[in-house]
């Protein structure tokens, strides 16, 4: 269970690795951030350990350096902490550019490269003129599921729109947006979704009438690439191909899959753009070590 790994036990089998100190080590929150950046590092002079959530990265990272061990960093996803004001300096603890990478992958081309080994551009092309106007309909969703997640989490009101562990039941989707048009069914039916979840075994601190005017009264003007969840879009896209626009045989086609092949096609033409790129370059000169191979 990934509940039991803690970070001081991933601390301690970085150092048992590295008995010879001649390796790197970067730190990632889950298996889909692992699959990403195995592209990207000399695995000459780093390697990749998963810490399975960004507490624990943090506390990984911060373990390692205490007791004396300089050659590790961290990334983390940015979530909420930008639209909050957060300042973040925890140590050599990097940032995705936005909410999290998956939103990275998605704002790039690879949302189209991805899309086209599925023949989904006859079917897409009928409901919507291109693959921006594609991806622009999804945001509109995914806003309305950040606009819930942002309320719970500045309130604190322990709602739960995940499984506790990887193999659980995730949240049905199709409750909330119509499997035909892909449209938004409205904010009533996202809550009575999420409410009824069955992974809620905690008492929650809050009913639908009172999220319904925390939504009302939620200021919108928000940058959406820091509200938007990318896990929530890979769920839509894997629902839109399951039902709406693949041409192909395309029934079991599940978000983790869908999470994967954009890790794999989002390449370095794009991860050399971004400030968390820079950042790792910019530790790289600053302490002579090498994590990446771009």
């Amino acid at each position: 269970m990934t509940g039991d790994i803690t970070a001081n036990r991933i601390a301690n089998a970085i150092r048992m690795k590295d008995k010879n100190k001649t390796k790197n080590f970067l730190i990632v929150e889950g298996i889909t951030d692992q699959v990403f950046f195995n592209k990207f590092i000399e695995k000459s002079y780093c390697d990749i350990e998963i810490a399975f959530g960004n507490l624990n990265v943090i506390a990984v990272v911060q373990n390692l350096a205490t007791g004396g061990f300089s050659g590790a960093i961290g990334i983390i996803d940015s979530d909420f902490r930008v639209i909050n004001g957060e300042i973040f300096g925890e140590g050599p603890i990097f940032l995705s550019d936005f909410h999290d990478l998956e939103i990275m992958f998605i704002s790039s081309d690879t949302f189209s490269d991805v899309l086209n080994a599925y023949n989904v551009e006859q079917k897409l092309a009928s409901q919507w003129k291109s693959y921006i106007d594609f991806r622009m309909h999804l945001f509109e969703i995914v806003k309305s599921i950040g606009h819930l997640k942002l309320i719970n989490n500045r309130n604190n009101y322990k709602i739960k729109f995940k499984p506790d562990v990887p193999d659980g039941k995730y949240i049905d989707y199709s409750k909330f947006v119509d499997i035909k048009s892909l449209a938004y069914l409205g904010d009533k039916e996202l809550i009575d979704t999420v409410l009824k979840y069955e992974n809620q075994q905690a008492k929650i601190n809050v009913d639908r009438k009172t999220l319904l005017e925390d939504i009302k009264n939620l200021d919108k003007n928000i940058d959406k690439y820091h509200l938007c969840n990318g896990h929530d879009f890979m769920q839509l896209i894997a629902l839109a191909l399951r039902k709406n626009i693949s041409n192909l045989n395309s029934n079991a086609i599940g978000h983790k899959q869908i999470e994967r092949e954009f890790a794999l096609a989002y390449d370095s033409r794009f991860f050399k753009t971004t400030n968390l790129y820079s950042k790792i370059k910019g530790w790289e000169q600053n302490t002579g070590k090498i994590i990446l191979n771009c």
